[in-house]
């Protein structure tokens, strides 16, 4: 019987000077560097969360803020460069928040400590925005908006929900049907949103098997909304 081997680790480079180190700071990495250009407000966290984590680990430095790279012993040659980039962290997330959660935090001591603070914050309250969120997606409807400004709208609604209802990947299968379900229950109210000159396309597709993603389904209609303006072109009269 064989045992597996625990999986390995990639050791962090401790050289300051070397772009794939974690404390190599280059010329662009200044105070005034934006991680986002969308502030944290009192109701946007979890997608600018979710921003400034992929911002931060394309510049190798996600360690600085879940904890991974802690500030190294007093005797260690790293702790400046540690102290640097721990700085420069803080004030790219205050840069990328709101004057009045920036104002909340600026004693803060490290970036870790800043997240940690940002996180129980506004990431533990979820009631209400889950409301919030559930309520736009029943309400949106197609109206006067496109098909791809409608399916933007709601599938950012649907992403950041995704946040609060995240539904874990399973090796074994068994959370198959809940993912099915899910996709199913999106599909079906995109279909419901749109206007009622896609009647006969809703038709179509709710007959489909297998079921096809919300995707699929968003291709289709916007294959149907291409057709309908090239069968019924804007009449002169239409654009004045």
């Amino acid at each position: 019987m064989t045992t597996e081997e625990p999986p390995k680790t990639t050791p962090i480079n401790r050289n300051p000077k070397d772009p794939s180190s974690p404390y190599f700071l280059n010329h662009n990495d200044g105070p005034a560097t934006l991680l986002t250009t969308h502030p944290l407000t009192a109701e946007n966290y979890h997608s600018w969360a979710r921003t400034v984590c992929r911002t931060l680990r394309i510049k190798k430095k996600l360690g600085f803020i879940d904890g991974t790279l802690l500030e190294p012993p007093s005797i260690d040659a790293l702790l400046e460069p540690w102290l640097e980039c721990n700085d420069i962290i803080i004030t790219w997330l205050q840069n990328a928040m709101s004057l009045e959660i920036k104002n909340s935090v600026v004693y803060v001591g490290t970036a870790h400590d800043l997240w940690t603070e940002l996180e129980q914050h506004f990431a533990q309250n979820n009631g209400p925005r889950i409301y919030e969120l559930k309520q736009s997606i029943h309400n949106l409807t197609q109206g006067d908006d496109s098909v791809s400004l409608y399916f933007s709208k709601l599938k950012g609604l649907l992403d950041e929900l995704l946040n609060f209802e995240f539904i874990p990947s399973c090796l074994c299968g068994a959370m198959k049907l809940v993912l099915e379900n899910q996709q199913r229950d999106w599909m079906m109210k995109f279909l419901m949103g749109l206007n009622v000159s896609f009647s006969n396309i809703k038709a179509q597709i709710i007959l489909l098997k297998p079921i096809p993603s919300l995707s699929e389904v968003y291709g289709l209609v916007q294959q149907e909304e291409k057709r309908k303006q090239i069968s019924f072109p804007p009449t002169l009269h239409d654009t004045f």
